[in-house]
């Protein structure tokens, strides 16, 4: 009876022959994810990885021909002269040379450049408080590696805030920043359909950096405004509140929590407190609503109900804005116009808080809807100096006076007195 040939076992093999349940070559990339033109977790050569996850131009065909000739090259004849040795080198170096001539290596020369550029000055720039500028210094980084879209976006950023510190690069880098911007937004629809408790935090923090990013592209970027790009960052960012409140349950994981305590304590109002509007205000959201809504607003088209939540939305942002408690703990009460330490995080509560049918009317540049628009940009003078919010309010404004007929303009007037005072 003839003996039956031992059977091997890769222990080695990559996951999705395991999964498949067949025997893997352990190759780099193996057969038959090869084959199946399918990842293969075996490679770890970024640039495979990222023709899969990152949208690369290079195609993985094009590496795992590349890496088949390596390994071609590495099994070959052990027995040979040295003559032999040196021309096997000879022909592996030629290989090699062939692979990394393919890469873009300006591209990853950039990335790096941008990375080193975000952990150093970018995230520093983002938030006032150092617990959560180390945040997004220490922990975003190895959170963007679980998360490409998050890393596209901490990189357009850095991009962006190089855009605005060198004028002389201005193009290259708000390219540069275009590029990432784009396949970060790309890659983000299709993640926060599925929010778990493992990508809450990125997701959480994406968002953020989102908000921040579609402003900057507003002020630096260097194209010819109109009000639609003001609009654009509504529908950029109106739904992340939606998407993001049912998993806030999230927050319940220790970890989670103390991550993430720094940065909401300095969004959020205490609602166990009682707090009053300054007269100031409360008059000026009488008139908005007893004489805006009811001239420009209607009820056939939910036109008023739809700007009376945004109104009352802009209401708790103004209770925040004036009795949020500053760094030293204090409240500002009559003084709330003196202050320029608010996070962003406060005013975009608003943001991404009104409903589709608003932004839908801003489109349409009904008046109601624009001059509530411009009562929130003028809170953005609380914030201070920010290079992200340079010249923020004035383009907003200007953009909104020129939508507006010349007899509804008047409605500007308030608002562009408080920026000014």
């Amino acid at each position: 009876m003839p003996t039956r040939a031992a059977h091997t076992k890769t222990r080695n093999g990559c996951l999705r022959c395991k999964q498949r349940r067949v025997k893997c070559d352990e190759g780099q990339p193996c057969r038959d994810c090869h084959r199946r033109n399918e990842f293969c977790n075996l490679v770890t050569d970024p640039r495979y990885v990222a023709s899969f996850h990152n949208g690369s131009s290079a195609s993985p065909s094009s590496f795992t021909a590349e890496a088949t000739s390596i390994r071609q090259l590495s099994t070959a004849s052990p027995v040979a002269s040295p003559r032999q040795q040196d021309n096997q080198f000879s022909s592996f170096s030629t290989v090699q040379s062939a692979v990394l001539s393919s890469v873009p290596s300006t591209e990853w020369a950039e990335d790096l450049h941008l990375m080193a550029h975000w952990t150093i000055a970018t995230c520093q720039t983002l938030h006032r408080q150092p617990h959560v500028a180390t945040l997004f210094q220490k922990t975003a980084p190895e959170l963007a590696l679980e998360l490409p879209s998050m890393m596209h976006m901490m990189l357009s950023l850095s991009a962006l805030h190089l855009a605005y510190l060198r004028p002389s690069e201005h193009k290259k880098y708000t390219t540069i920043s275009m590029r990432h911007h784009h396949s970060a937004t790309q890659q983000f629809q299709g993640t926060i359909q599925n929010i778990t408790k493992d990508n809450f935090l990125p997701i959480f923090l994406t968002s953020s950096l989102l908000s921040v990013s579609s402003l900057a592209n507003i002020n630096v970027t260097a194209h010819s405004l109109s009000l639609d790009d003001i609009i654009a960052v509504f529908i950029m960012t109106r739904g992340t509140r939606d998407i993001l409140t049912p998993a806030h349950d999230r927050l319940n994981d220790p970890v989670l929590y103390h991550l993430l305590e720094p940065l909401m304590e300095r969004n959020t109002l205490n609602t166990n407190e009682d707090h009053e509007i300054p007269y100031e205000l409360a008059e000026r959201l009488k008139l908005l609503r007893t004489d805006l809504l009811e001239k420009h607003t209607y009820d056939y088209d939910s036109s008023k109900e739809t700007c009376l939540h945004a109104l009352r939305e802009l209401e708790d942002v103004f209770l925040t804005v004036v009795h949020l408690p500053t760094e030293d703990g204090e409240s500002l009460g009559t003084d709330y116009r003196k202050r320029i330490d608010l996070e962003l995080g406060v005013l975009m509560k608003w943001q991404t808080g009104v409903s589709t049918t608003y932004v839908n009317l801003l489109k349409q540049r009904r008046v109601a809807p624009l001059v509530l628009l411009v009562h929130w940009v003028m809170l953005f003078r609380h914030l201070g100096k920010r290079w992200f919010l340079d010249g923020w309010i004035e383009t907003a404004f200007r953009l909104v006076r020129d939508a507006l007929e010349k007899r509804d303009r008047h409605w500007l007037l308030w608002s562009e007195e408080y920026v000014k005072n």
